[in-house]
């Protein structure tokens, strides 16, 4: 059969921080006592002056007679700890009194007081058996709660950090796909007509492909490293574009060595070529800034499309419609909570602008 979970014993931790306790308790009371006066009763029941180190002796010896009681004491704490709280008190009746008068026997027999009588030895060491059981048995029960209550909440931190973790490779693996069909999609419009271009977008999509999977368990990357990929994957799509397509990138000094997402700017860059793409023209314009203010890191991707008018009928949404959008949005709330905001706005004079501000993380120093 197996015992019931209530038998399980905690560790030896709390009983250990418990001892040292007591062990503060009991030097700390002895000293304190040496300084109280003091007097000793001879056989003809004159008092008689203590000494600083017969005092200590006969304090300190009390705690130390305590000692095997309250490794008893803390053992059956320990032990019905789980258990439930009517058999918890049961132990503790049965074991406490018997406990608290084999000390305060002891304590008699110690200090040789038989003569006052055993009704009078059970009395005056039963009062402090009583104090020194109730401390020994609270203080572990005490300092067990605490340690089970870090514990628990440390381990809530832990798995919710795995959580947002596995939230964030799960947005990422199902942003892989959406970028590799869009890439093949533009590949596959080549080989036709350029399949010198088709074969040169393929090699470099498998850089590009090469450089994800070595980011794949990375939670944040160096800008300046998301920016090389941008610039990989804008070369990639030139041989698409052509002369037509034209790209400006800015990043302030302070900004390079700030940590962001993998692939964070790589869905926005996509839609601006997607929805920023000039319907009569064919000709796409991209700009990409990266600026600090303060604590914060502002990422700003900008075309010259036709903007948001002719697509929602309005000059400022919410981003998120679109797959590489929503996914941005969803891995910058699993990152940062309410510590960021992305923005999808109208442009002063024509496309649309994407700004996502975001709590400033800095690379880690060697």
């Amino acid at each position: 059969m197996s015992r019931p979970s209530w038998t399980r014993t905690t560790g030896w931790g709390p009983a250990a921080i418990t001892g040292v306790l007591l062990v503060l308790i009991g030097a700390i009371s002895a000293v304190v006592d040496s300084f109280a006066p003091h007097r000793l009763v001879d056989a003809r029941g004159q008092l008689l002056p203590m000494s600083l180190g017969a005092i200590l002796w006969i304090e300190g010896g009390t705690y130390f007679r305590w000692v095997p009681f309250a490794i008893v004491a803390v053992a059956v704490a320990r032990w019905s700890a789980r258990a439930p709280a009517m058999l918890q008190l049961g132990l503790h009746l049965i074991v406490g009194p018997a406990c608290i008068a084999a000390f305060a026997l002891l304590g008699t027999a110690a200090n040789g007081t038989w003569n006052r009588g055993l009704r009078v030895a059970l009395t005056m060491g039963g009062s402090q058996g009583l104090m020194l059981y109730a401390v020994s048995t609270g203080a572990y029960l005490g300092i067990a709660a605490i340690l089970r209550s870090h514990e628990t909440a440390l381990t809530a931190r832990v798995l919710e950090t795995q959580l947002a973790d596995a939230r964030l490779d799960a947005l990422r693996v199902q942003l892989q796909p959406h970028f590799l069909f869009n890439s093949l999609h533009a590949i596959s419009s080549l080989i036709a007509t350029a399949p010198a271009d088709a074969q040169r977008m393929i090699t470099l999509l498998a850089e590009l492909l090469r450089s994800t999977l070595d980011q794949s368990s990375a939670t944040e990357v160096a800008l300046s490293d998301e920016l090389a990929w941008i610039e990989r994957y804008l070369s990639l799509q030139r041989l698409r574009f052509g002369a037509k397509l034209q790209v400006a990138i800015s990043a302030a000094p302070a900004a390079l060595s700030a940590r962001v997402p993998p692939l964070v700017l790589q869905p926005l860059v996509e839609n601006a070529l997607v929805h920023g793409t000039d319907p009569e023209t064919g000709a796409a314009s991209v700009v990409i800034s990266a600026t600090v203010h303060g604590a914060r890191l502002v990422l700003v991707v900008s075309d010259s499309g036709p903007g948001l008018a002719g697509r929602t009928g309005g000059a400022r949404v919410r981003a998120g419609s679109g797959v590489g959008l929503r996914n941005t949005r969803e891995r910058l709330q699993a990152a940062y909570g309410d510590e960021h905001s992305m923005e999808l706005a109208q442009s002063v004079a024509r496309g649309t602008t994407v700004t996502l501000d975001l709590p400033l993380h800095r690379d880690a120093q060697p």
